[in-house]
């Protein structure tokens, strides 16, 4: 026990220098420190210890540099600890330590010193797991070139990680963080795992590149996420109730089970496409063509997601979220995808060996209206080809009156090929076929012999094509 203040500033901790020195190690396991304690600047050459140690008062590590193993597993700290500027090039355990006022380790440095190819030799890291910051932490600028285990740590207060750098590792599973959580500017090397982590207060991750990482089952609520990139980023299962993610590029992320009904987006907000398909504005062909399909849909090409089931729900998913965001392109295209779907799925059944004639009849059947609905339609999603269609049919029938003679005006001679000399006889054609598309009457027309029938069909046609145009505009005003 240490009564009185304690100070080892810029102290060396070193091997022994003779034989008969049989010491390897600094030990203060178990130590109580009950005044201010420092070893600020101090190396530590050997390994050192500080098991199960109580700091009463401040304590001071700040400028240390550590050449070999330092341990902290279950010290306590209730005071304010500072291991500003320190550099740890081996191992650093801070294992179920508690730090009851807020722990500084502003600009420290986790290094990846090498490690000699001996057995049982000890690898570099930073591990934290289990360890609680009951007033927080300060990691800004930090670097972990090491990997770091803040597993099951629990954060009372702010956790500032700002601007620092990850290069290894970093495991944050089932870490707890009791307010705001700052990962603003981190750059995150290798793989980080926040599975199943909880965040109490804000967490901020806008702009930061988290590119495959691993959020499965977290509690995200209220996280920002602002223009970061989430592309393959694991969100099963995740909580994101509040999120902002405008600007967020979630283009082949897994959000099967996520809950995000009232996340804040944008226009550039991505949750489609593959993460390669970088055409932006809508307003080209390539745009128009291009295929965006969520991460669990056979046609992204991801055998290891690939469900159709999975990929119906999470267009549902999206679909709901885009009507209530005002976000209708990624309303209609969640929409039409899932309904690609159904339609592969009907004809899926219709085609297997082991089903009956008549599940054969069934979903063949509503497959076949399906791909007419597609083709005609869009499921309800496309005006533009229900006007096409009505194009087609006005000429293609205007095409086909002269063809027999079977239309003619009141009191003439039909209206033939033979008869086409000008541009203006034609015209009385498409005159003809319009008026009948749009039932407002044969005009100073009438239709002859045959002309009857193919009146009466193109009349079917316009009204049925007038119709679904009407549906199709009245849905899309709805929105």
């Amino acid at each position: 026990m240490f009564e009185g203040s304690v100070s080892f500033v810029g102290a060396t901790f070193q091997s022994p220098q003779s034989d008969a020195d049989t010491a390897t190690e600094a030990s203060f396991e178990g130590a109580t420190f009950k005044s201010e304690t420092t070893f600020e600047d101090a190396a530590f050459e050997l390994p050192t210890t500080f098991t199960g140690a109580t700091f009463e008062a401040r304590a001071s590590f700040a400028g240390v540099h550590s050449e070999e193993m330092l341990g902290f597993d279950s010290a306590v700290f209730e005071d304010v600890s500072r291991f500003r500027e320190a550099v740890f090039e081996k191992l650093v355990s801070f294992e179920h330590a508690t730090f009851s006022e807020r722990a500084d380790f502003f600009e420290s440095t986790f290094a990846d010193a090498h490690v000699p190819d001996e057995p049982y030799a000890i690898e570099p890291a930073a591990w934290f797991g289990g360890a609680t910051f009951e007033r927080g932490a300060e990691l800004s600028c930090s670097t972990f070139e090491v990997q770091a285990d803040f597993a099951l740590a629990t954060f009372g207060e702010n956790a500032d990680f700002h601007q620092t750098t990850f290069g290894a590792e970093a495991d944050f599973m089932s870490a707890t963080f009791g307010s705001d959580a700052d990962f603003l500017g981190c750059e995150f090397v290798a793989a980080v795992s926040f599975r199943k982590a909880t965040f109490g207060g804000t967490a901020g991750f806008q702009g930061v590149d988290l590119t495959g990482q691993q959020f499965h089952g977290a509690d995200l609520t209220d996280a920002d996420f602002g223009d970061a990139t989430l592309c393959r980023a694991d969100l099963e299962s995740t909580l994101l109730s509040r999120a902002r993610l405008t600007g967020a590029d979630l283009r082949g992320a897994t959000l099967s089970g996520a809950v995000i009904g009232d996340v804040h987006v944008d226009e550039d907000t991505r949750f489609l496409g593959r993460p390669g398909d970088d055409t932006r504005s809508p307003h080209t062909i390539a745009a128009i063509r291009a295929s965006h399909p969520c991460v669990y849909d056979p046609a992204y090409g991801d055998d290891g997601h690939a469900d159709t089931d999975t990929a119906k729900s999470v267009y549902r998913t999206l679909e709901d979220l885009g009507r209530r965001t005002g976000r209708s392109r990624l309303q209609a295209r969640c929409f039409v995808r899932r309904q690609d779907l159904q339609k592969d799925g009907y004809w899926d059944d219709a085609t297997a060996a082991d089903v009956t004639a008549e599940e054969r009849l069934v979903a063949g059947a509503r497959w076949g209206r399906s791909a007419v609905a597609r083709a005609m339609l869009l499921y309800g999603e496309s005006p533009w080809r229900v006007i096409g269609y009505s194009f087609v049919t006005v000429i293609g029938f205007a095409l086909l009156y002269p063809l027999g003679g079977w239309m003619r005006p009141e009191g003439g001679e039909p209206v033939t090929y033979d008869g086409l000399a000008s541009v203006a006889e034609f015209g009385n054609s498409l005159y003809y076929s319009t008026l009948t598309f749009t039932a407002l009457g044969f005009g100073d027309f009438q239709p002859v012999g045959f002309g009857r029938v193919l009146t009466t069909i193109e009349t079917s046609f316009g009204a049925v094509l007038l119709a679904l145009l009407v549906f199709i505009l009245g849905r899309r005003a709805a929105r």
